[in-house]
């Protein structure tokens, strides 16, 4: 695997490249599979450090203003995946979190809405543009 990616990487043109010289139709079985991976925080926050992303995990020179007020840091970050491969095809999801300490408002009296019967879901942009739509049937 490291050679294959080795060569991509070394191809300017793929189309160019002796893989795909002699292509062939194949006929692939293979076990249904899940796989979920999450990526430490820590991890992470040093990978973005070593790349020169400092400035946002210090308190001191964190600078957020043009989306919240007050001095604010990250203080951490997670990175989750999830993909499952079975007869009815594939799926996948990925997402990423960045906690910063202090950034959550404060809110009123707290209440408890229990979801306990059917409902349809929509996950939206700020433009109101749907990423997600779907509906819960079994709970």
């Amino acid at each position: 695997m490291d050679r294959l990616k080795a060569k991509l990487a070394a191809r300017k043109n793929p189309a160019s490249m002796p893989i795909y010289a002699n292509t062939v139709t194949a006929k692939v079985t293979l076990p249904r599979f899940e796989i979920d991976s999450t990526i430490n925080g820590r991890t992470i926050i040093t990978i973005l450090q070593s790349l020169g992303v400092t400035d946002a995990f210090d308190p001191t020179h964190a600078d957020f203003s043009s989306i919240c007020e007050g001095a604010l840091a990250i203080s951490d970050i997670v990175q989750n995946t999830h993909i499952e491969v079975n007869e009815h095809g594939v799926r996948a999801a990925a997402y990423t979190g960045i906690a910063v300490a202090g950034a959550a408002p404060q809110w009123g009296r707290e209440i408890t809405f229990t979801v306990d019967r059917p409902f349809m879901y929509a996950l939206m942009t700020r433009d109101r543009l749907p990423l997600f739509v779907g509906a819960v049937r079994n709970l």
